[in-house]
C-alpha cells in the first residue's frame, strides 16, 4: 500500500517531469486508439468510421489526458509553477513596472515584519518575569474617565490601605547624563520605591536592592545598575564600591546591587542596555508634610496580585 507520503512525493515530483510524463501518456492513449481502429477495421468499417467509433468508444482522448494530468500532480503547485514561469518571461519586458512591484512588496513585507516585531514584544510575548500574569499597572481615573498616573500621596495611602495586592511598587523614569563609569553616557535612570524588585520578582546578580535605611528623606544615595550598564561602563567588575556615579548634581555610591536586566517600562519586554536602576522614592515617615512629600508629583504604579 503506497503511503500518503509516496504519493505526495510523486505528484510533486510530477511538476518537473510534465513533458516526458505528457509524452509517455499521448503514446499510450495512441496505443488504445490504434489497437480499437485495427479491431473496428477487421470488422469490416472504412477507416474514418473505424476510428470514430474508436474515439467514441475511448470516451474523449483530451478528457482522458486531463484526468489524467490532475490526478498524477498537485493542480495548486502546478498551477502556481506555470504563474511564476509566466511572470519570470513577462517582467523582464516592463522593467518599470517590475520595480514598481519589488519596491511595494519589500516595503509591505519589511513593514508587516516590524508591526509583528512590536506587537509580539508588547502584546503576545509575556513578560520575563516569574509568574508575569499576577503583574499589574495600577492608575487612578480621572472624573473625565481617562487614566492618570498617582501623586506620591495616593500612592502611600494605596500601600497602607492594601489588602488585595502582595507588594506594590512606584516608578518613573528619565533620560540624564552619568558619568564615573568608564565614559560619560545618556541613559535611562529609573526612581523606584522600595518593593518595586519584589513586585516584578527579580533577584539582583551582585550586591541587594535597597534596604529601609535608604528610604528615608535625605538618606544615603543608592542606586542599582543594569547588567548592560555593568557590562559597557563598569567593566563587569565584582567590586562595585570603588565607583561612585554622578548625576544631576548628586554623587552615588554604586555598592549595593547589580539587578537583572529590566524594562524601561512595565510594558516593555527588554530594557535599554546601559539603564541605570536609581534611588529610592522617599519612605511615608521621611516626609514633614503631605505638601512637602510631593503631593504634586505624580508617579507610575506597578503592583503583583495575592497567588
Amino acid at each position: 500500500m503506497i503511503s500518503w507520503l509516496q504519493r505526495a512525493l510523486y505528484r510533486l515530483g510530477s511538476i518537473f517531469r510534465r513533458q516526458r510524463l505528457d509524452r509517455d501518456l499521448d503514446a499510450e492513449v495512441s496505443a488504445h486508439l490504434q489497437f480499437a481502429m485495427e479491431e473496428n477495421l477487421q470488422r469490416g468499417l472504412s477507416p474514418a468510421e473505424a476510428r470514430r467509433q474508436a474515439l467514441v468508444r475511448f470516451g474523449g482522448a483530451q478528457q482522458a489526458k486531463e484526468q489524467h494530468r490532475e490526478a498524477r500532480s498537485l493542480p495548486l503547485l502546478e498551477t502556481l509553477h506555470q504563474d511564476l514561469r509566466f511572470a519570470f518571461r513577462t517582467l523582464p519586458k516592463s522593467p518599470g513596472f517590475t520595480a514598481i512591484a519589488v519596491l511595494t512588496l519589500a516595503l509591505g513585507i519589511g513593514a508587516s515584519t516590524s508591526i509583528f516585531s512590536v506587537v509580539d514584544a508588547v502584546l503576545l510575548r509575556p513578560l520575563p518575569y516569574p509568574r508575569p500574569e499576577q503583574i499589574v499597572r495600577v492608575w487612578e481615573q480621572a472624573p473625565d474617565g481617562h487614566r492618570m498616573n498617582l501623586a506620591d500621596p495616593n500612592f502611600r495611602d494605596f500601600r497602607t490601605q492594601n489588602d488585595t495586592f502582595s507588594s506594590l511598587a512606584s516608578y518613573g523614569y528619565d533620560f540624564t547624563s552619568v558619568s564615573g563609569g568608564t565614559e560619560p553616557v545618556r541613559v535611562d535612570v529609573a526612581t523606584v520605591s522600595r518593593d518595586f524588585f519584589k513586585s516584578l520578582g527579580v533577584e539582583p546578580l551582585l550586591g541587594r536592592t535597597f534596604v529601609p535605611e535608604e528610604q528615608r528623606f535625605h538618606g544615603a544615595p543608592a542606586i542599582v545598575v543594569s547588567y548592560g550598564y555593568w557590562q559597557r561602563y563598569l567593566g563587569a567588575a565584582t567590586d562595585l564600591s570603588e565607583f561612585h556615579l554622578t548625576m544631576d548634581g548628586g554623587v552615588y555610591s554604586v555598592e549595593i546591587a547589580l539587578s537583572l536586566p529590566a524594562p524601561r517600562t512595565i510594558g516593555e519586554a527588554s530594557a535599554a542596555s546601559a539603564m541605570v536602576l536609581a534611588w529610592p522614592k522617599l519612605a511615608p515617615t521621611s516626609a514633614p508634610s503631605r505638601t512637602a512629600s510631593g503631593s504634586n508629583t505624580e508617579t507610575k504604579l506597578t503592583s503583583r496580585t495575592l497567588p
